[in-house]
């Protein structure tokens, strides 16, 4: 369904190989596995990711988009997203890839946000077959929803204990930001061989820590 609320899409139809991607990712993450292994696993074992590009890799906000998508357990929605201008403010260049107190500038002239629930349309569950149950994606989001509440705790139990490895945190993907206390993830920077760190908090620019 477009913006002037025209269906575009009759219907989806499950496609054999990429449902079976989608189904390892979400009984993988039911299972406890976090989003990290299971974007390295899927890299690991050549499995290309939703754009098809080469080169492009399997990352934790991937799988995260994945495992929120309601689609994928019967739920189908369109109009989830608004395209908004960006300011010339907030436009990433060259010279200029993050803002002066490391906030994220973009490369487009537009982007997408999430529209709130009043301006989504929820469709008829014949849409799209559910690739997984209700019972799993609860499972998951539950699981998931743990993560997000003990993480600072188990590693905050772990250190009290002196069984913390920082080099081993940090190559697993347990690390915590030191502003806002959430979740540091990791991106691959194409062409090269450096990753960006990022987290909700702002990096200080020059600080060295947001390269690794």
């Amino acid at each position: 369904m477009d913006r002037d609320g025209l269906l575009l899409k009759e219907l989806l139809v499950e496609h054999e190989v990429t449902a079976a991607i989608v189904r390892r990712i979400f009984h993988e993450a039911a299972a406890g596995k976090s989003n990290r292994a299971i974007a390295y696993d899927l890299q690991r074992d050549g499995i290309p990711t939703p754009s098809g590009r080469a080169g492009v890799r399997w990352e934790q906000g991937t799988i995260s988009y994945i495992l929120n998508l309601s689609l994928y357990w019967g739920v189908p929605v369109a109009l989830r997203t608004l395209t908004i201008p960006v300011p010339l403010h907030l436009r990433a260049t060259p010279a200029r890839p993050r803002g002066p107190t490391g906030e994220r500038l973009y490369k487009h002239k537009t982007r997408e946000i999430r529209r709130d629930a009043a301006g989504q349309v929820t469709l008829p569950a014949a849409v799209a077959p559910a690739l997984v149950s209700r019972d799993v994606a609860d499972a998951v989001h539950a699981r998931l929803a743990w993560n997000r509440q003990h993480a600072a705790a188990l590693l905050t139990a772990a250190e009290a204990r002196g069984q913390h490895d920082y080099q081993a945190l940090l190559a697993g993907g347990f690390a915590l930001c030191g502003g806002c206390d959430g979740a540091i993830s990791v991106h691959h920077l194409p062409s090269t061989r450096c990753c960006r760190v990022a987290s909700r908090h702002p990096v200080v620019a020059g600080s060295g820590v947001d390269r690794v």
